[in-house]
C-alpha cells in the first residue's frame, strides 16, 4: 500500500493561503517555545477539537485548533453559528482551518473527448478539492444549543492509566516491526524493519518510553511493506526533517489517545530549531499540510484506523 499526499496534485498556489496561514501559526508558537506537537488539546477532559455535527477534527487542523487554548471541543462557522440560533460575540477573532475532499473526474483530450481506456471504459483522475474556513469556539459565541456547552467529567476513576492506554494502542499495531531493547539511543532501521530502543528504566518515566517508541513507530510505518513513504537518511536534510516531523506529531496523535502528557525535548531550543527547519522548507505551508496528513496516516495505521480519506 503506498501512501501518498493529496497536496502534490497540481493544483492553483492560491489554494495554499490557508495552508501557509496555518503553517504560521505553528511557527509563531514554536518562536514562542512552545511544541504544538508535545502540547495538550484534550480541551479539558471533553475530548478532541470538532465540528458542529461532532465530527473530531484531523490532520493540521487538530494541531492549530489544540493550540488555541479552548477548553470546550465545539468548533463553528459564523453562519453555523447563526443556524443554530447563536451568535459569535462582537470582537472574536476566528481561527484557520483546511477543509478538503478527493474528487474524481474523466479525463479529456484537447478537442474535449473523453479519453477511454484500455479497458473500454473512460479514463478517471483524482484531484482534491480544498478549502479554507474561519471557526469560531463555542466559548465565543451565545445562545448556541446546551450541548454546545458540555461539563466537564467529574473525577478520573474508571479511567485507564495513560502508560495502560498506551500498550494497547501498541497492541493493536498489526504488522509492528521487532522492538529490541538494550540500545543507547532510539532508533528505527528500515533495512531490517526494526526499531531499537532503550530499556524502560532508561527513560525518566514511562510515559516518556512510549512517547519515544510512538515516534519510532510512526516512522516504521513508512516501511514499504506498510505505508511506503521515502525516509530522509541525512540528518539536517529536507527529507530527514520532513520524515521526523511526521514522526513527531504522529507520535503526540498516539499520545492524545491514551492520554500521555509528553515532556521530552519540549524546550526552547528544540522548537526554535524546528521553527528555523520549516521556514527553510521551499512552500512550508503545503509541507506542512502534507507532513500533517501523513501524520495522521501513520497513527491511524498503528491503531488499526481506517479512514475515508474522500472528505476531511
Amino acid at each position: 500500500m503506498k501512501a501518498r499526499c493529496a497536496m502534490k496534485k497540481k493544483v492553483n498556489n492560491a489554494k495554499f493561503d490557508t495552508a501557509k496561514a496555518l503553517a504560521d501559526r505553528l511557527i509563531e508558537m514554536l518562536d514562542k517555545g512552545v511544541s504544538p506537537w508535545h502540547k495538550s488539546w484534550n480541551c479539558g477532559g471533553l475530548g478532541l477539537p470538532r465540528s458542529s455535527t461532532g465530527r473530531v477534527y484531523r490532520g493540521l487542523n487538530v494541531f492549530i485548533l489544540g493550540l488555541m487554548g479552548y477548553k470546550n471541543p465545539y468548533w463553528l462557522t459564523f453562519r453555523k453559528a447563526k443556524e443554530l440560533g447563536g451568535n459569535v460575540k462582537k470582537g472574536e477573532k476566528g481561527c484557520p482551518v483546511m477543509y478538503w475532499s478527493r474528487r474524481e473526474f474523466e479525463v479529456k483530450d484537447k478537442d474535449g473527448n473523453v479519453v477511454i481506456g484500455k479497458d473500454g471504459k473512460p479514463e478517471k483522475r483524482s484531484a482534491m478539492l480544498i478549502r479554507g474556513y474561519t471557526v469560531f469556539n463555542a466559548e465565543q459565541c451565545e445562545g448556541l444549543p446546551d450541548k454546545f456547552y458540555p461539563k466537564p467529567p467529574k473525577g478520573s476513576e474508571n479511567k485507564v492509566a495513560p502508560h495502560k492506554g498506551a500498550e494497547n494502542i501498541w497492541a493493536g499495531y498489526k504488522d509492528a516491526p521487532k522492538v529490541n531493547h538494550g540500545w543507547a539511543g532510539c532508533s528505527y532501521l528500515p533495512v531490517a524493519d526494526e526499531i531499537r530502543m532503550p530499556h524502560k528504566k532508561a527513560f525518566d518515566s514511562i510515559e516518556e518510553y512510549w512517547a519515544a517508541l510512538f515516534h519510532e513507530g510512526c516512522h516504521s510505518t513508512g516501511h514499504e511493506t506498510r505505508l511506503g513513504r521515502k525516509f530522509g537518511n541525512h540528518f539536517g536534510s529536507e527529507p530527514y526533517a520532513k520524515a521526523e516531523l511526521i514522526a513527531e506529531m504522529g507520535a503526540q496523535i498516539l499520545c492524545q489517545n491514551c492520554g500521555i502528557t509528553r515532556t521530552l525535548e519540549n524546550t526552547a531550543a528544540y522548537c526554535k530549531s524546528w521553527a528555523s527547519a520549516i521556514r527553510s522548507m521551499p512552500d512550508y505551508g503545503k509541507a506542512i499540510v502534507c507532513a500533517a496528513a501523513q501524520a495522521q496516516k501513520a497513527a491511524d495505521w498503528i491503531m488499526g484506523i481506517k479512514y475515508d480519506e474522500k472528505e476531511d
